[in-house]
């Protein structure tokens, strides 16, 4: 890993995981949490990707008027 060779970078115990690993295991944690709120608040696939699809849209029409 480029990181570890740079000055400054201090190996420690806990660093066994790869940085790709721990954003995947952060990723996995968030969409748990994400799909426990969707269940607890009644909101259907179908309500949250229209809201997606409009958000996408949204951003699409700002970026190509930049």
């Amino acid at each position: 890993m480029e990181r570890r060779t740079q000055p400054g970078y201090e190996y420690h115990s806990c660093d066994f995981m790869d940085d790709e690993e721990r954003i995947v295991e952060e990723i996995a944690d968030v969409e748990i949490m994400i799909t426990q709120i969707e269940y607890l608040l009644g909101i259907s696939a179908m309500e949250l990707n229209n809201m997606i699809e409009q958000k996408l849209n949204r951003q699409l029409e700002r970026i190509k008027n930049e």
